[in-house]
């Protein structure tokens, strides 16, 4: 609206003349009329239609322009051919009176009635304040008259433009902070996603406890290759193994806590692995070290010291074996 009334403005002496050129020739075409000659009503036309345009083309322009540059800088560009999509719910009765009495139409309903308001007082005290020289404007003549009219009319559009632009910066603040809540998941729509995303909660405890569970199974399947187990009485288990043209250090190749540590102990004793009890350095090997990894270097010491005691076990046995012609050899943890 402002930007059709700067262009009105602008164009306003150019549009006088065109319109006097206009009426001076419509006059002297009345004689055409009374004398009936033929064609009089297309040159009136085509006359008539090259006015308007000349003067309000350019106005209308403006306006249009001004229109989708201010669309364009709020929304952007954005093509939707989903929206010639028809929709059928729009003709159901039921969903209409719905919206009708829906939060988003009473408060549309309300700024409508409170634009309506700032206009009608704008418009109202502004043409109090110009009445006086509106009614001026009957004592003059036509075109005297008119461009006293135009300076009133242009201010009081102004005023009015203005006040639009006021409402329009409140309405468009109002529907982004409206279209941000409105999009906004409830609590049970957070679940519902979340389960989506990221599956049942249930279902996902279910397979960390089988993924658990199958890890277990395959670090115990390593116990039998362990050359030491190291333990504390009852509460934590270290497998280890060592080869020494493989590997810098040895390796845990299974620990557990509890019942875990129980298990890795009986598999031990069933697969001849010897158990050393050893408090300190199994509790420190239980929490300073990681599966299928080399012991620090710290511990290299005391495992050797172990491993060296292992050793000599096992060849007093071999040896004691081959005395007594026992090919089956079982190292007691």
């Amino acid at each position: 609206m402002l930007s059709a009334l700067f262009v009105l403005y602008g164009f306003s002496q150019f549009a006088s003349s065109a319109y006097l050129d206009f009426f001076r020739w419509s006059f002297g075409e009345i004689v055409s009329v009374g004398q009936a000659e033929g064609g009089w009503a297309f040159r009136f036309f085509d006359k008539g239609l090259l006015c308007f345009l000349w003067v309000w083309l350019p106005t209308a322009l403006a306006a249009t322009a001004a229109a989708v540059g201010l669309s364009l800088l709020q929304v952007g560009v954005k093509i939707t051919p989903l929206a010639f999509r028809p929709k059928f719910d729009r003709f159901n009765p039921v969903t209409g009176i719905g919206r009708m009495f829906s939060r988003r139409s009473s408060v549309e309903a309300l700024k409508a009635v409170l634009k309506a308001s700032i206009l009608f007082t704008i418009l109202f005290n502004s043409v109090r304040k110009e009445f006086p020289l509106f009614s001026d404007t009957a004592q003059v003549s036509g075109i005297g008259g008119f461009s006293l009219l135009f300076p009133p009319l242009f201010r009081i559009a102004m005023k009015l433009g203005f006040a639009l632009v006021g409402i329009g910066l409140f309405d468009l603040f109002y529907q982004k902070w409206e279209f941000s809540r409105s999009i906004r998941m409830t609590k049970q729509e957070l679940k519902d996603d979340f389960k989506q995303t990221e599956g049942d909660p249930l279902v996902r405890q279910r397979i960390r406890s089988k993924q658990a569970e199958i890890g277990r199974k395959q670090m115990m399947a390593k116990v039998p290759s362990a050359d030491v187990v190291i333990a504390n009485p009852t509460h934590v288990a270290v497998a280890l193994k060592y080869d020494r043209e493989k590997m810098k250090a040895p390796v845990v190749v299974a620990k557990g806590a509890d019942l875990v540590a129980l298990k890795i102990r009986e598999i031990a004793k069933d697969a001849g692995v010897p158990v050393v009890q050893d408090r300190r350095l199994a509790r420190s090997l239980f929490s300073e070290t990681e599966l299928d990894r080399e012991i620090p270097e710290k511990f290299y010491v005391a495992v050797a010291e172990v491993l060296v005691h292992v050793y000599e076990l096992a060849r007093q046995t071999r040896s004691r074996a081959g005395r007594n012609g026992n090919t089956r050899v079982s190292v007691p943890a």
